[in-house]
């Protein structure tokens, strides 16, 4: 399951070929299988332009796991929960209570792969 966080993301840094590439990468490379995506508090012009283009562009299975939620950033933790994506999977930023910090999540991680050699 992908959450596609666009608070405040804008068409104009749409980029096709990153999207390509980026799409590409996660079929080939990526250790999970997606079984949806959430797009959340993306912009009007993608709500309305772009994602009715997507939807008729991808086949139907893809149609189906793929949820866009136009719902106020206040309302999205309810409308996720629909889903079985509470609070306590989803980070600060989008009203959830895990806390990211990737510096930190280094850090683990290099200790702990040093411990494996």
């Amino acid at each position: 399951m992908e959450i596609a966080w666009m608070k405040g993301a804008s068409i104009f840094e749409y980029d096709p070929d990153v999207s390509d590439r980026l799409i590409m990468y996660l079929q080939k490379y990526w250790p999970v299988r997606t079984i949806s995506v959430h797009v959340c508090c993306a912009p009007m012009v993608i709500r309305r332009f772009v994602m009715p283009i997507v939807h008729a562009l991808v086949d139907p299975w893809c149609r189906s796991r793929l949820q866009i939620h136009n719902v106020s950033e206040n309302e999205i933790t309810n409308a996720l929960s629909e889903y079985g994506i509470e609070k306590e999977m989803l980070p600060t930023e989008m009203g959830g209570t895990v806390e990211l910090n990737p510096s930190e999540w280094i850090a683990q991680r290099r200790a702990l792969e040093m411990e494996e050699l």
